[in-house]
């Protein structure tokens, strides 16, 4: 017979932590879009800056788009996991002697 523990406890901080770092990292995206260009900044430099803080901003919106993915994943595993223990634990097997 195998036997196997989950720490729903841990599932759960877990998610709770990918979901804040996923939350700091779309207020970052925000933040990087809205950067005001330099003052007196050549031409050049303010398109390769606009470049950089879209690409920048972009990367970090899709990063917080999947940590929030994520997070609900494992809080759905953590669900699913927690539902099987209790439904195992509430089984009685015929003849078992419970």
């Amino acid at each position: 017979m195998s036997q196997f523990a989950v720490d729903f406890r841990a599932l759960a901080t877990g998610s709770q932590a990918l979901s804040a770092v996923g939350e700091a990292f779309q207020r970052g995206s925000a933040q990087a879009a809205g950067t005001p260009a330099a003052a007196g900044a050549t031409a050049e430099a303010e398109d390769l800056l606009g470049r950089v803080l879209y690409a920048l901003g972009g990367a970090l919106g899709k990063a917080a788009s999947e940590l929030q993915e994520v997070s609900g994943q494992l809080t759905q595993t953590a669900a699913a996991y927690s539902q099987t223990e209790q439904a195992l634990m509430a089984w009685q097997v015929p003849g078992g002697g419970g």
